[in-house]
């Protein structure tokens, strides 16, 4: 019997159902859901959500009806507990085992727990499902101070949110420089400037010893400077891990990820991984990655879901990503190496800029879109060949027609 079986229900294995639906592929389709809840948008859970912006409607992938008319039974509150890979069925905590025609894992990642004293006092957060959203808007809605632990991009998003609501925001990293695994100086020393500006006090080079508090709560971060913090609440942000222990347990292949090919097809026939869970080869830049990006989760899908459907199309893309601090809206495409030179465009004053990376040949590998929208498209497409420039110079220069040659570049 042809039976889809999806384990995750996040918006990556939302979005293979979405897409078999739309292709036309009648099987039944399940998906294995943990959350009590129906799969919905994780985005806006460190912006708008956060913010009181969105509702729980506005978040969800699809109307509720939208699942029991399509066929597509999601099962909330449930576990996949192992995969018998030969037998070809998934067991699920307190429901038995389910066949399957095609496996799909979108298992995800889970958030890097900090091992410290005090990480259990109430009022310390993490971030990744809408219930802990729910949590930090109310601890975020009684003011006060709050310490966020990690400056990545969902630290300094909740910064944002944070100081806009009126509390005395710190962020403790213990890297050199905020965002320093994932852009450049430059890019860096922006957003600490952003948020110095509005408010926020940033402490680089700095790592966590403990958290301490009273009655079992939090009132405050001792860092490896010897300074305490106070703290009504605190948010840790220090990263992800890919969420494999059920592929492993199975057999299959992991490394950094569920290792897949450009089909995202793992060495088990009808078997699939997808978004952040999952390690792929990419044709463009010659390395395999595993992506925490939701424009990767979706696109994805969308091949495993073609594959499925018997009209394979390889995955290869320039990776994207983009992040909501304040009134700046950063958008990047393609990945930042150290080795790559800085073009910039536009002016940081104003916060509206480009940022280009540059190889050793003047090539674009990536471009940093701060508050250009419409030109980010364009420049996202054409990276895809990453054209050459002649006089990395003119890419800087107000007024001329950068993007016209940046295009025929990219088609030359």
């Amino acid at each position: 019997m042809q039976q889809v079986v999806i384990v995750g229900g996040g918006q990556s294995g939302a979005q293979v159902a979405v897409e078999l639906r739309r292709l036309g592929h009648p099987a039944p389709i399940h998906i294995i859901a943990e959350e009590p809840e129906l799969p919905y948008q994780r985005p806006p859970l460190s912006k708008q959500y956060l913010q009181g912006q969105f509702n729980e409607a506005r978040l969800r992938v699809k109307p509720a009806e939208w699942w029991g008319e399509n066929n597509v039974t999601v099962h909330t509150d449930s576990r996949a507990l192992a995969l018998d890979l030969d037998g070809r069925r998934v067991q699920l905590d307190g429901a038995g085992w389910v066949s399957w025609s095609h496996l799909v894992l979108a298992t995800g990642v889970e958030p890097v727990r900090l091992p410290i004293e005090g990480a259990d006092l109430e009022g310390v957060h993490y971030l990744r499902t809408r219930h802990d959203s729910d949590r930090l808007r109310e601890a975020l809605g009684g003011g006060g101070r709050l310490v966020v632990i990690g400056g990545g991009y969902i630290g300094l998003e909740v910064a944002a949110v944070a100081v806009e609501a009126g509390l005395r925001v710190e962020l403790v990293e213990l890297a050199e420089r905020i965002l320093q695994r994932v852009t450049s100086p430059f890019i860096s020393e922006f957003y600490t400037r952003l948020h110095s500006g509005r408010g926020a006090v940033i402490h680089t080079g700095t790592g966590v010893e403990r958290l301490i508090g009273e009655a079992g709560r939090i009132t405050g971060v001792v860092t490896s400077s010897g300074q305490t913090l106070p703290a009504d609440a605190a948010v840790i942000g220090v990263g992800v891990r890919p969420r494999v222990e059920l592929a492993e347990a199975a057999g299959l292949p992991c490394d950094n990820g569920i290792c897949v090919d450009e089909f995202a097809r793992t060495p088990v026939a009808g078997v699939y991984a997808c978004g952040d869970c999952s390690s792929h080869p990419n044709a463009l830049l010659g390395a395999r990655l595993r992506l925490e990006s939701v424009p990767n989760a979706l696109e994805q899908a969308r091949t495993v879901a073609a594959d499925i459907a018997g009209s394979p199309a390889a995955y290869s893309q320039i990776p994207w990503f983009w992040s909501d601090q304040y009134d700046v809206k950063l958008q990047l495409a393609g990945l930042v190496r150290p080795e790559y030179d800085g073009v910039l465009r536009g002016d940081v004053d104003a916060g509206e800029f480009l940022y280009f990376y540059l190889d050793a040949e003047r090539r674009v590998r990536a471009v940093e879109a701060v508050n250009r929208p419409r030109e980010f498209l364009a420049l996202r497409r054409a990276l895809h060949r990453f054209p050459r420039v002649e006089d990395p110079s003119a890419l800087a220069e107000d007024g001329n027609d950068y993007l016209d040659q940046l295009t025929a570049a990219a088609a030359g």
